[in-house]
């Protein structure tokens, strides 16, 4: 089994996976630009490991209501690219 963690900074995302035991097997930081570039380096990193499960803890606030039609989307963020995204 694989987890894979991100924890999305204003600053900077760290991007983790780990096994069924949480030993960390492999971890990046990126800095945190634009979403495009941002979750392209995110997806890169990723794209070669078969997840199991994924967490994520981000920077917001973020729209939590499942019934929202921005339901997980950065809602007023001081980051101005990533408002509504």
């Amino acid at each position: 089994m694989l987890l894979g963690a991100i924890e999305a900074g204003g600053t900077k995302f760290v991007c983790a996976v780990a096994d069924e035991n949480l030993q960390l097997l492999e971890r990046i930081s990126l800095p945190t630009t634009t979403p495009t570039e941002t979750l392209a380096a995110v997806f890169a990193f990723f794209e070669p490991h078969q997840l199991d499960a994924l967490a994520i803890g981000s920077f917001g606030p973020i729209d939590v209501n499942e019934v929202s039609p921005t339901y997980g989307s950065i809602l007023a963020t001081p980051k101005i690219a990533w408002q509504q995204f």
